[in-house]
C-alpha cells in the first residue's frame, strides 16, 4: 500500500483497514496453529497489536503505520501462498 493510498483514506477509513487485516490475521493465526505452521505465532502477535492500537495508529500518516499494513499483507500472503489448498480461508 503505498504513502498516497494511504494518504486518500481519511482517519477512520485507515482505522476499518487495519482492523480488518487484523481480523483475517487473528483468523489465519488460528488456523496456521491448527496446521503447525511457523508463522501462527507472528500473525498473531501483528494482530492483537494491530487491534490495541488500529485507532491511534490511524490517526497519523506514518512510517509506523505502512509498516504495520505492509508486514499484515506479507504475513497473509506467506501463509496463503504456503497454503494454497485451504479450505480454512477467510479471504
Amino acid at each position: 500500500m503505498s504513502r498516497s493510498t494511504l494518504a486518500s483514506m481519511s482517519a477512520e477509513r485507515r482505522e476499518a483497514v487495519m482492523r480488518a487485516l487484523a481480523s483475517m490475521l487473528q483468523y489465519s493465526a488460528g488456523v496456521a496453529k491448527l496446521q503447525q505452521d511457523p508463522l501462527w505465532k507472528e500473525m498473531d502477535v501483528l494482530a492483537a497489536e494491530l487491534l490495541q492500537n488500529a485507532d491511534a495508529i490511524a490517526q497519523e500518516i506514518s512510517e509506523t503505520a505502512e509498516t504495520a499494513i505492509g508486514q499484515a499483507i506479507r504475513l497473509l500472503s506467506e501463509y496463503e501462498i504456503s497454503h494454497p489448498s485451504t479450505n480454512f480461508s477467510y479471504h
